[in-house]
């Protein structure tokens, strides 16, 4: 017992002292899934009900005093949750049987100032993730996807490795990437490669949305065949100027505002002509590494929002030093 007002996750602190020796029990992640385990796993009756309710009064305190839900023991009482659903489900043979969850239910739900009933549903959302990659990994045998299956799971899943909500958008990709993950586990990252090439899963709903959003890292995975990935501007003799423009340009990509951009001319601008140049070499060279490799992955019909932008940009900024020639 004991207030949480100086309290850390991160604090490098004993997790209990016992008797008046002081003995201090270490912290540890194992120590810690082990006493939540035999709390909520191991007790029975009042017992197991009077450590849920301290559990779950827990979660919300520490989450309050943290400002957010996505802390170690909340990833610890999920692991746990998932573990529980594993045993509700066991009795599932179908994606059919599988239960019906959105993300807008989980965290969008009226009670979601207490993050316990949230964390368990996201451990059954663990579980169908789980069960999904486990049919996309086929067997050993035969890698071929069951279709039939794979319709049922879809249906299941829909909801949760899409939305509409762009504040839930973060979470959605969290989904998305756990489930790539699982099926790595399962086969590894060529398997994945070769399996996001399938029309299954191209044609897939959640798929097409996710690839609609042009994200940059999902579709370098996705075409990482077709483009290089050694960095020939990278090395022991770099220029500063590549990477401070590299990093303009790739948050231009990410968010299609020209601000940094905008600066980043100004601050070339007002340099000497010798840094100037070095400057207008290092965005040459990040313009052919990032836009000009993913121009490579472009389908015709697919082109991603911050492409125009940047093109305008790049013709018409009054900013850059250069010349019309140079342009």
């Amino acid at each position: 017992a004991g207030s949480l007002s100086e309290w850390s996750e991160h604090q490098d602190c004993g997790i209990a002292t016992l008797g008046t020796t002081a003995l201090t029990i270490p912290r540890s992640q194992c120590l810690n899934l082990a006493l939540l385990r035999k709390l909520i796993a191991g007790s029975e009756g009042e017992a197991k009900r009077k450590a849920t309710a301290r559990i779950e009064s827990l979660l919300k305190e520490i989450s309050v005093h943290e400002k957010h839900n996505d802390t170690t023991f909340a990833t610890r009482y999920t692991v746990l949750c998932e573990e529980e659903a594993t045993q509700q489900m066991q009795h599932c043979t179908r994606p059919s049987e599988w239960p019906s969850m959105s993300l807008e239910e989980v965290f969008r739900r009226s009670d979601s100032s207490s993050p316990a009933r949230m964390l368990q549903d996201v451990g059954k959302i663990r579980w169908i993730l789980t069960q999904y990659a486990a049919i996309l990994c086929g067997t050993e045998d035969d890698d071929e996807i069951d279709e039939k299956l794979h319709d049922e799971a879809v249906a299941k899943v829909n909801q949760l490795l899409q939305t509409d909500d762009e504040n839930l958008q973060h979470v959605c990709r969290s989904m998305r990437l756990y489930l790539l993950k699982c099926v790595e586990r399962r086969r590894g990252i060529s398997f994945l490669r070769g399996l996001l090439a399938q029309d299954t899963l191209q044609n897939a709903s959640w798929v097409m949305k996710w690839r609609d959003m042009h994200d940059i890292d999902f579709e370098k995975f996705i075409g990482a065949a077709l483009v290089p990935k050694w960095n020939p501007f990278l090395g022991e003799d770099f220029a500063a100027e590549y990477q401070e423009a590299k990093v303009v340009v790739y948050e231009m990509m990410q968010s299609t505002a020209v601000d940094k951009l905008d600066k980043f001319a100004r601050d070339c601008k007002a340099s000497p002509p010798g840094q100037q140049k070095r400057q207008l070499g290092g965005l040459l060279m990040a313009l052919c590494q990032e836009p000009g490799l993913l121009a490579a992955l472009e389908e015709e019909g697919r082109k991603p929002p911050w492409r125009l932008k940047l093109n305008e940009w790049l013709a018409t900024t009054e900013e850059l030093p250069v010349t019309p020639k140079e342009r």
